[in-house]
Formats: structure tokens, sequence, C-alpha cells
């Protein structure tokens, strides 16, 4: 099909542009070769086509790492603003977290130069016939620009691999039922088949394998269990009325912020983005905060006795929780995943942990407790009940399924994109191209073979990950990019390899398998307080000059040396696991269910 050349195009002298067949499409519509394209996309920029340069310049890590330190500042500010009034006080929380949000998405304008503002500036789209994955894709450059007049956007037809979400497999599903699992699906059809009995009950909203063993053990106490979620629609309120309020309230503080990090041209554009931000949530807000009122009051006889949730993430949450608190129903939710007890880049998020809507959060473990402890956001009560059993059926190798590539490197790469946090200072052009020095300069070097399992990415950016490219040319590394979870994984192999203090490492560390750890300083550190006792505890290497060369060393040992070291490590790995991941072993369930049931003799109080 021939490609019409496009107005506008052949006088471009800067293009933003993040698809590489955007480019293409562009670049054949009359986008000059010699026109400077800015991306943020690892395809782009390593693609070593001529006038391609990364968004972010010259200092990029720093400048990131501070502006991602800015956004704790920036929610507490705008949660102060509004503390005080007793009238906007129950909508503080709201707003901090919407400017939370924001801040993310005004990232890329801090790369910009007061020159993006007034000279002809080009925005090389995508269309890929699904409105969502458009806007995942797409930067908001008609928002973020929307004061240069010269600014044009052309959009292209770029065809996209379709998602695949992550697959089940008979052999997973058998590892993941358990006795709780059965007792909660079981509780869950009682519920049904029992509707109108005068019981305790328990609505579930969201469910992990925490909240589901935990109602399995109020089952077991008498309770019965309904499953529900918000109806769509609903009756709508704009809140318009709150929103002006609210607004003018936190005005200086979002003044502040925008004055301290965005261009000056760009400030007017900012401040739009914020308030158009907070206008959305106040309206989500509103309506569902009548949407949920309305499943907890069809629900007979009487009221729930609690309600409980995954991640309450989101204005509808934050509405659950408000319906939940008007009607004096305690809001229990539960930890997911271990983050923030290990990394210290993830206080700067506190201000959308559980707690800060939950009356009751069940923590894994007492570190968990302690650091949520510590946000200035915090609402309810934190309590430390143990990993799901899930965690601990991990440990053991499978003889039956052992992997020919023994050693496992386990990416937690996962780019930002326009949709994710950065946790950190790099980009996403500099975290591919750390991966790709990664298996470079240690992996393809090893005496050892290796598998490769890669982070999905592909709802942030349109192209093939550039690294899949690199790693196919070692012949020592093969890749698994099956979208199967890890810890069904995980028995396949004799030594695991991981980098950046997130969730990832709990699981590793469950498998009992030697662990070596990489701890980067710009990208998902690990907190300075916990750094010796995981040195004590696994195999760290801190990311600094000469890291390559201390991995490759280690990871070039026979494997059995490297499994011997690891049971040396077993009595300070107990005491971390204890204190860092799986927290009590009394059963997470039953310990869980017993805070229930505590919280609810006391009469909910959160002192």
């Amino acid at each position: 099909m021939a490609i019409v050349k496009r107005e506008g195009l052949p006088g471009v002298t800067v293009a933003f542009c993040d698809s590489l067949e955007a480019l293409r499409q562009a670049r054949h519509a009359g986008l000059p070769e010699s026109a400077r394209v800015r991306t943020d996309a690892p395809a782009v920029a390593l693609s070593g086509l001529s006038s391609v340069e990364p968004l972010h310049g010259a200092d990029a890590t720093r400048k990131l790492l501070a502006y991602w330190q800015a956004a704790r500042p920036l929610a507490e500010a705008v949660f102060r603003s509004l503390s005080a009034d007793p009238h906007l006080a129950p909508f503080a929380l709201l707003a901090a977290r919407s400017a939370h949000a924001t801040h993310r998405l005004l990232t890329k304008m801090t790369a910009l130069s007061e020159a993006d503002f007034t000279e002809p500036r080009a925005a090389l789209l995508v269309e890929t016939g699904d409105a969502v994955v458009d806007r995942r894709f797409n930067t908001p450059w008609h928002s973020l620009l929307a004061d240069n007049p010269q600014l044009q956007t052309h959009s292209f037809s770029v065809p996209v691999p379709q998602a695949r979400p992550l697959r089940t497999t008979l052999w997973s599903k058998f590892q993941r039922f358990d006795r709780a699992l059965a007792l909660y699906r079981l509780g869950l059809l009682a519920g049904r088949l029992g509707r109108g009995r005068a019981t305790p009950h328990a609505l579930v909203v969201r469910e992990n394998e925490l909240i589901e063993e935990a109602c399995a053990a109020l089952f077991l106490s008498g309770f019965s269990l309904e499953q529900v979620k918000k109806p769509d629609g609903g009756p709508d309120d704009d809140g318009i009325a709150l929103f002006e309020a609210v607004s003018a309230a936190i005005a200086p503080a979002l003044a502040t912020f925008v004055t301290e990090w965005m261009p000056a041209a760009g400030r007017p554009a900012a401040g739009r983005m914020m308030t158009a931000q907070l206008k959305a949530d106040i309206r989500i807000f509103c309506r569902d905060q009548k949407a949920w009122g309305q499943v907890l009051d069809r629900q007979q006889p009487g009221r729930p006795a609690v309600v409980l949730t995954n991640f309450p993430g989101g204005a509808s949450m934050l509405a659950l929780g408000k319906a939940c608190e008007m009607r004096g129903i305690p809001l229990v939710s539960a930890q997911h995943g271990v983050t923030r007890e290990l990394c210290g880049m993830h206080d700067v998020t506190d201000v959308n942990y559980e707690s800060s809507i939950a009356d009751l959060y069940l923590a894994f473990n007492r570190e968990a407790v302690h650091r949520t402890n510590l946000s200035p956001f915090r609402k309810g009560r934190s309590v430390a009940v143990g990993v799901p059993s899930v965690y601990r059926r991990l440990h053991g190798t499978s003889a039956r399924h052992l992997s020919d590539a023994p050693i496992l490197y386990v990416s937690t790469a996962l780019l930002a994109g326009n949709v994710n946090q950065m946790v950190g200072g790099l980009t996403d052009i500099d975290r591919v191209q750390r991966e790709i020095d990664i298996a470079g300069s240690v992996l393809a070097q090893l005496p050892h073979r290796v598998t490769y399992k890669t982070y999905p990415s592909r709802d942030r950016y349109p192209d093939t990950d550039p690294l899949l490219f690199r790693l196919n040319q070692h012949s020592n590394i093969s890749v698994f990019d099956q979208p199967i979870d890890l810890r069904y994984l995980l028995r396949r192999f004799q030594v695991l390899v991981a980098s950046r203090a997130t969730s990832t490492i709990a699981w590793c560390l469950a498998s009992g398998k030697p662990l070596v750890f990489i701890n980067m300083p710009d990208h998902a550190a690990l907190r300075p307080e916990v750094h010796q006792a995981m040195a004590d505890a696994v195999f760290l290497f801190d990311w600094n000059a000469g890291a390559t060369d201390r991995l490759r060393a280690f990871l070039s040992q026979p494997l059995r040396d490297i499994q011997k070291a690891w049971q040396a490590k077993a009595a300070p790995r107990q005491q971390f696991m204890e204190r860092y991941i799986t927290g009590p072993e009394a059963g997470a369930g039953k310990l869980a269910a017993q805070a229930i049931l505590a919280y609810l003799e006391e009469g909910g109080r959160n002192d």
C-alpha cells in the first residue's frame, strides 16, 4: 500500500516517537532523515537508526531518581492541605493519590526544554485498533505540549502481537489447590445456597491467596462467604462542588511542585493535567461510593460483618472504603507481595499502601507491619500473620522436570512505559541496556547453560524487546518468554539469579534454591539497613565497577560448590526469612481469621 505524504512532516526538525513502525511510516510520509527523533522506547533507541536519541538526556539517572523521590513530598503536601479542614479531610487521601498518579504522567515533561513548548514539534503515535492499548503505547503529548501551537500529531496503523495472559497449566492448578482453597470455594458455594441465613457474613471484593485462606478459616468459624463486585454504571455524580473545593485547597501544594520540577513554559499544562486527574478521580469516587453503598445495603439479613479485598488501589476502592466506613463495616486488606520490606525506594509509594484505606491490614511479617506503620497516610491497624501456604510449598526440586539449563536468571526489569512507576532513576532504555550487559558480560561467559526468564513488556511498547534479539545470539542462553508464573518454574532449576528488591526475591527465597542477588543502587535498591542481613542470607553482589567480573567468577564455579556455600548460610537465612519474608509459621489463614475476629470483638478500634 502506498504511503501518502503527510502535510507538515517534511518541515519537522524534532519528533517524539516510541515505535519503530510508526517511525518507518513517518519517514516514508515525508519526515526528513535528518529530523531528531527523541524516544523512551528501547527498540527505537537501540535500533541504530540515524538521528535517534534518548528523550532523557545527560545525567538522566540522577535527575529521574530525584524526581521519583519527589512524589512522596507531593502526596504529603496535598494530604496536609486538606487534613486540617473537617469538611475536606475525608478526601485528603483521594487527592494525595490523584496527585501521586499524575506525578508519574508528568515524568516525560521533566525531559523537555523551553523550546519544545514554542518551536515546531511532531508526535508520532500508533493506532492498534484498541483504544486501551493505544493509551498505553502513546505518550499524551497532546496534553504535555498543549500550549505549543506548532505541535502536530500523526497516527500510524501499527499491528501488535496479541496479549498473552498468564497461562495456568494443569500441573500449576494442581500445585495451587490445597485444603484452604477447597474450603474457600465450598464457603462461597454454601453462601450462595444458604443466602438469607442469620449468620455473620464476609464479603470478598478482590481475592488473593491470603484472603482465600483467611476466608476459609472464617468459614470454619461459622461465617458465610459471598463474592461481590461493584455494578457497572450506577448513579452518576460529577462531584463538581467537591472538586472545586478540593482543587482550591490543594492549589498551592500543586503549584509548588510544578514550579520546582517543570519547565516554565510547561507549567500551565502540568497544572491542568493534575486538576483533570483530580476531577476524574472525584467523579469516580462520588459515583462509586453510591454504587458500593447499594451493594452493602442489599445484604440480608443485617449488614456484612466484614469486607475483604486484595490491594485497594484506585478511586473506586477509596469509594468502597468510604461506603464501609459510613456503615460501620470493617474493611480488611491483605498483602500480596514482599517489596516494602526490602526496597527503600518503595517508601515513595506509601500513599497507596493498603492501610491507608483498610481498617485492618493482614501483613506477611513484622517488617511489613513496621514499614506500614511509618506511613503518614496510615489509617488502620496492621498485624503479621505469615505468608500464604503457596510460599511454603515451593521448596524442593522436581527431578522429573529438571531443566538442562540449571541456572535460572529471573529478569525483574519491568519497563515503565506510560503506565508504570519508575521505582528509581533508570530509563527504560537503560534498563534494557543493563540486562544486555548482564547477559553478554556474565551469563554468556559461564561454563553452564542458563535459562533467561523475561519480564513481559508487551503492554509498554509496540515493538519486540531488543533484549530478545541479543539473548538469542548467545549459544548457552535459552530464553523462556512463555506467560507462566515464576512460582511454577522454580523447581526445575538448581541456582537462581535475580536483581532488584522486588517481590520476585521472596518467591526465589521460598524455593530454597541458592540465590545470587544483584543489588542495583539506581533501580529498586535494597534498603541500606537490610543490606547486611541480606548479604548473610544469600549471595549478594552490588552493581558497581567490577560487578560483572565478580559475578562471572562466582557463577563459573561448579554448581555443587555454590550449593555447599548456600547451606553454610542456612542459619542467618532462616532469621532473615522469618523477619522479612515468611513471618509467623502457625498458619496464615488461621492467624488472619483470629486477627479479624479479635478486631470485630474490640469494636473496630485502630489504636
